[in-house]
């Protein structure tokens, strides 16, 4: 989308400083990627500044840019802009004119429903699952990786094509007012809170606080919107509370949201190694599925998923044939095969106490001797070490005979693990992923179930590659 020098200062409250060749295409962040004729926006972060970067995005192409009052002076500014005929617009905050720049491409997408989903964990799966199921029959659109924060989100809007017709995009939040401000750009239609955990204790600071600040999302439906309800959660019961959207309800349980029109769950649940087979009913009708991916956590993400597609009008028959679609993401319950000889568990693109519980569930589709790497949780604050000590006690409870604890409070986790097992087993400390490679080369064998869990910090899933790498290559364990 292209938009003139008069509409961007309009859309951000800002000033047009210099005009340069009248408009600009919208929008990138990064200066060592900002393609031909966009408009430059600097972003201000805890050890860089965006501003620093100006004349090597115009040098690159761009076509103008904003800055920031407070970081730049009008009198630099125009003479940046001047020597590249650019447009330069003065504004209060860039981050703030970034997504009123999203929120204006959000609404001029004539007929666009926008479903939005958040929570603790699962999000990113229920968005991938979401948006196999809508993209079979209408032109969808989706935020790819990371690209879910104050900065990812409008960056995804940028890139929306024109005739769209529905966008599926989750949420991420480390601190208080996130949610709220990405809900306010995306405009919701429709919107799910899978779970709500301690997770981002950090900024967050509690249980209760996450759950306050995940309900922003529903709470910015309007009356026509739907929120669909995760009934196993009660936090995600009580937003239900909150909000005047119509609900669509799902879970494995029993609770029922008084009041709830459908429910939405699965039955027959059959599990294998690297996928579950259920029933889908989804109150309009029932169709057999399969989603390929291990795990009751991920059935749940597919209900989630099946929510969000009866709200916005799917059919059951078509739910199930795109969750047979999907392919579930690098990292995140990815289920490896090494040499045909030790089963490996990938699922470190990100970690938090809930998220671990859940891959350490996926020990029970799995016959052979269980053996996991934990590493670091972050951004848990004040509840940064009791959480490591239940790391230890979760891979006990899942009779984990090998536990490899990797990272700054690898020790704690092993104190954890060794406090609660009534079995034998063993517990190792390691500093980083090399260590790791270098204890579990010596250790593990042949009908091995190899659990990699951590943030993406340690970058556990080079663990994986060297394992695979040293057993395809050279045999290892015939």
């Amino acid at each position: 989308m292209k938009l003139t020098v008069d509409k961007i200062a309009a859309v951000t409250g800002g000033v047009a400083v210099r005009r340069g060749r009248g408009e600009c295409e919208l929008a990138g962040t990064d200066s060592r990627n900002i393609e031909a004729g966009k408009l430059f926006v600097p972003i201000v972060g805890e050890r860089f500044d965006g501003h620093d970067y100006i004349s090597a995005a115009l040098d690159r192409g761009a076509a103008g840019f904003l800055f920031s009052k407070e970081k730049l002076n009008r009198r630099d500014a125009a003479k940046k802009a001047d020597e590249k005929n650019a447009v330069a617009v003065e504004v209060a905050d860039t981050l703030d004119a970034l997504g009123e720049l999203a929120k204006a491409v959000r609404d001029s997408i004539e007929g666009l429903k926008v479903v939005a989903i958040t929570g603790s964990t699962g999000k990113s799966t229920t968005k991938e699952m979401t948006a196999s199921i809508l993209g079979g029959s209408r032109r969808l659109a989706k935020n790819e990786g990371n690209l879910n924060n104050l900065v990812g989100l409008p960056i995804t809007f940028f890139g929306m094509p024109e005739e769209l017709d529905i966008a599926v995009v989750e949420m991420g939040t480390n601190t208080p007012g996130e949610i709220a401000r990405l809900s306010y750009i995306a405009g919701p239609d429709a919107a799910c809170v899978t779970n709500v955990g301690p997770v981002h204790l950090e900024g967050l600071r509690s249980i209760e606080g996450v759950a306050r600040e995940k309900g922003a999302l529903p709470e910015a439906l309007n009356e026509d919107g739907i929120f669909a309800v995760n009934c196993d959660d009660p936090y995600v019961r009580d937003m239900a509370q909150k909000t005047g959207a119509k609900p669509i309800c799902y879970g494995l349980g029993n609770e029922r949201l008084p009041g709830c029109g459908e429910f939405v769950t699965a039955e027959d649940i059959r599990a294998g190694e690297d996928f579950s087979t259920f029933v889908l009913n989804t109150g309009e009708g029932f169709a057999q599925t399969i989603v390929a991916a291990p795990g009751m956590h991920n059935v749940l993400n597919a209900l989630a998923a099946a929510a969000l597609a009866r709200a916005m009008g799917e059919k059951s028959d078509a739910i199930a044939e795109g969750l047979q679609n999907w392919k579930s993401m690098s990292m995140r319950s990815e289920v490896r095969k090494i040499a045909g000889k030790i089963t490996v568990l990938v699922d470190c693109y990100n970690s938090n106490p809930a998220s671990l519980k859940a891959a350490m569930d996926m020990f029970e589709n799995f016959n052979g001797r269980r053996v996991a790497v934990v590493g670091d949780m972050l951004e848990l604050g004040d509840y940064t070490e009791e959480a490591h000590m239940k790391a230890g006690e979760t891979a006990a409870d899942a009779g984990v005979e090998l536990l490899v604890a990797v990272g700054r409070w690898a020790e704690i986790s092993r104190k954890g693990f060794i406090n609660k097992i009534d079995y034998n087993a063993d517990a190792l400390v390691a500093k980083d992923a090399d260590e790791v490679v270098e204890m579990l080369l010596k250790r593990i064998k042949k009908g091995d179930v190899l659990l990699v869990k951590g943030s993406r910090l340690l970058k556990l899933e080079t663990v994986v590659d060297a394992i695979s790498a040293r057993w395809d290559d050279e045999g290892e364990g015939d």
